[in-house]
């Protein structure tokens, strides 16, 4: 019987590396090893994006992957050496070394591995095909599973069985829905979104941190909307942490959400949800873990009412109160859900102008003799008196509302 072995014959790219790259490629190749970029860089190379993380894979073991970075007076620690994987810094740049290694036992998250000298054996162990190429130091593209036919086709494809990738690791399924988010829904793989559905009721063993950081990543990208929409006809929202979120198809289609500003999708979908009790971002917090910061600013993109027509006033008012960065977002929410007759002009406003000092304080009053509680009470009297005249009235004619306001 006649073994015919074929092997795959490399692409030749021409890469602008990093210099810091390059001297790692120098030291484990001084060392006599083999060292390839792995997973999302390799990706970013071939649509024309600069990458920010640097992935590498190497057949050399991590206690020889310490051993020759500490002989180059290099910074290497090793986080997560049970699994094969060291972080090298050069100049504040981190580098992830992992080596080459394959799944002998999987749980979750967390599997048992093998190092292997295996190239393919190692690509095959990861999600998406378009995650399994990568790029030797002289620029060979190596590609075991058609990664780079899916990228160009925008389709996210798992390797291999779909259904046998995503219970080795449950939080794929949001890593999928996610890339279905950068890329598109117009070449979906069918088995690969078919496996994903049919296994989502499994997020629920994931844990809500994981969950939240998915679910931001997805509503940071390009065609959020349309996935939150499909999802939404599937009735799965609530196992990607938005369980208080019912929102009509109609609504759905007209909004648009912002990329890169995944907060402000978020409020936009609260607003839009029929469930409009008090405790709705609580709830939401607790569902995602928001940190304290993040619970605060959905509050503030979510205090607006959008049921009322936002006047000159809120115009005014709000500006004021956020501050022209969170004012703008706060003001795109609203728009959103309830048309703003003036949005082209405050939105002009806000964005060519400079953020509002309101002219009086606590000592300005205590000269006109209001004391104690009465202060906070006149402040908020000039306040909306001030909002109303378009922030422009001075500390004296302010003073003098006060004094005939007090008179009448």
């Amino acid at each position: 019987m006649l073994l015919v072995i074929f092997y795959m014959k490399p692409i030749k790219l021409n890469l602008n590396f990093p210099k810091e790259l390059k001297t790692i490629f120098g030291i484990i190749s001084s060392a006599g090893g083999e060292c390839r970029l792995v997973g999302g860089c390799v990706r970013d190379y071939l649509i024309n994006k600069t990458p920010v993380d640097f992935d590498i894979a190497t057949n050399l073991i991590p206690e020889t992957i310490i051993e020759i970075f500490k002989k180059n007076n290099v910074k290497v620690f090793p986080i997560g050496i049970e699994h094969g994987t060291v972080l090298v810094v050069i100049n504040k740049f981190n580098f992830e070394i992992t080596t080459l290694r394959k799944d002998v036992k999987c749980f979750g998250r967390h599997a048992k591995v093998q190092f292997t000298q295996d190239w393919k054996e190692d690509a095959a162990r990861r999600d998406f095909t378009m995650n399994a190429m990568s790029i030797t130091s002289s620029g060979e593209l190596y590609d075991y599973f058609d990664g780079q036919k899916d990228l160009d086709q925008k389709k996210v494809k798992f390797v291999g069985n779909p259904t046998k990738r995503i219970k080795e690791d449950y939080l794929r399924i949001l890593r999928y829905l996610r890339f279905l988010g950068s890329f598109g829904l117009n070449n979906i793989d069918q088995d690969s979104y078919k496996a994903s559905i049919e296994n989502i009721q499994s997020l629920e063993l994931i844990s809500k941190e994981r969950i939240k950081r998915e679910l931001i990543k997805l509503l940071t990208s390009k065609f959020a909307k349309e996935v939150i929409i499909k999802l939404h006809n599937e009735n799965i929202l609530r196992y990607i942490g938005l369980p208080s979120i019912i929102i009509s198809n109609e609504q759905l289609q007209k909004i648009n959400l912002k990329i890169n500003d995944p907060l402000v999708n978020l409020a936009i979908l609260c607003n839009l949800s029929i469930i409009q009790n008090e405790n709705k971002i609580t709830l939401l917090k607790n569902n995602l873990q928001l940190s304290n910061k993040e619970y605060k600013e959905l509050n503030d993109l979510t205090s607006f009412n959008t049921q009322n027509e936002f006047t000159n006033f809120h115009h005014y008012k709000y500006w004021y109160e956020y501050g022209k960065k969170l004012y703008l977002r706060f003001l795109f929410v609203i728009n959103n859900i309830n048309k703003i007759h003036q949005y082209e002009q405050f939105l002009y406003e806000a964005t060519s102008s400079a953020d509002f000092s309101f002219p009086l304080n606590g000592n300005d009053l205590q000269k006109l003799n209001i004391q104690g509680k009465a202060i906070g009470d006149a402040i908020n009297k000039a306040k909306f008196h001030w909002h109303k005249h378009n922030n422009k009235l001075d500390k004296s004619e302010l003073i003098d509302y006060l004094k005939n306001y007090n008179s009448s």
